[in-house]
């Protein structure tokens, strides 16, 4: 069923022409439609906005680009999410007092705030998608099967290199591509719908926020038996080497079958699910202060390069594996 279409496109950018303004004056007047904010230039160059923009359903896709570095700051709208997806160049944006980097390729921001800041490079691209809360709030309740959410709290920076992040990205810059086409496919109401649609599962089932665990726990196929006896036993054994023969054999299943559960269920194999267990058991005894050294902890947790062990462990929690058990031993 078709949505009306969005009311979040200002007045000079509706009918999907693009627009160029070329003054700070311009630009905070064409703003006050959507997000009002003030603009400050950084460097002296000629400033200029190059804007389209494109209703899918309730949503507004737009696609920017920007000649001179500026700040833009204002008092945000909480009852509305502004994803930006770089597309060129860098910067930062969220709430006020805490940017996220923005940077072509590498990373996207989402925020919903009563404050926001945002500064970007010269020459910056991005493409922009406006939601209103209340959209995502239907379609989140929708998929759990209840009431509204009394809250949706996303987390504000998105990896685009990989996972959620990057299947978004990849969506989106579908859609801001077949925008641009004088001949486009969202030309139809039932395919921008559609369209619109799947932006939104992939930004309740992509990314992090604090109702993405029960929406993959109700998604999820029931999995098959053996896979958590094979977590059992891994556990169990978590100390010592266990190959995949050994470990299919002791669940009864072929080794293909079992790491093609891993992959489906986990999204992991055998062997990186040992790993992870391996580094929090090394994690829990350090700080239990069980040793006495490092070395022994290591060794007793099944690891046996240690080099590689005290590089990975700072990795994942954020100091060496000596620290960890210094601070606890004192």
């Amino acid at each position: 069923m078709a949505e009306e279409p969005s009311s979040l496109i200002p007045q000079g950018l509706q009918g999907g022409a693009p627009v160029r303004l070329s003054s700070l004056e311009h630009a905070q007047a064409f703003y006050q439609e959507l997000v009002p904010f003030r603009i400050d230039p950084l460097d002296r160059q000629p400033f200029g906005w190059a804007l389209r923009a494109t209703a899918l359903g309730q949503i507004a896709l737009l696609r920017c680009r920007h000649d001179g570095a500026v700040r833009m700051s204002g008092p945000g709208d909480p009852d509305l999410f502004v994803l930006t997806l770089p597309t060129r160049g860098g910067g930062e944006a969220g709430p006020l007092g805490r940017p996220f980097p923005l940077a072509a390729g590498r990373s996207a921001v989402i925020v919903a705030s009563t404050a926001i800041s945002s500064r970007v490079d010269d020459g910056f691209g991005a493409i922009q998608l406006m939601i209103p809360r209340a959209r995502l709030a239907h379609a989140l309740a929708a998929f759990l099967g209840t009431d509204l959410p009394t809250t949706l709290d996303i987390a504000p920076e998105i990896d685009i290199e990989a996972g959620g992040g990057a299947a978004l990205a990849r969506l989106l810059s579908f859609a801001a591509d077949e925008a641009g086409r004088p001949v486009s496919v969202l030309g139809t109401p039932l395919v921008a719908f559609d369209l619109a649609e799947a932006v939104l599962r992939q930004i309740l089932f992509g990314l992090s926020h604090n109702h993405v665990a029960r929406l993959h726990e109700l998604s999820r196929p029931a999995e098959p038996h053996y896979l958590r006896q094979a977590e059992e036993f891994l556990d169990a054994n978590v100390d010592r080497p266990v190959s995949s023969v050994e470990l299919a054999k002791q669940v009864g299943v072929g080794v293909r079958a079992l790491q093609l559960a891993f992959r489906r269920y986990r999204n992991s194999t055998p062997q990186r699910f040992v790993r992870e267990r391996r580094f929090e058991l090394a994690r829990r005894r350090l700080v239990a202060g069980v040793g006495p050294t490092v070395t022994d902890v290591a060794l007793a947790s099944g690891f046996e390069h240690l080099g590689r062990f005290s590089v990975e462990y700072r990795a994942r929690f954020g100091e060496s594996p000596s620290e960890t058990l210094r601070r606890h031993t004192r």
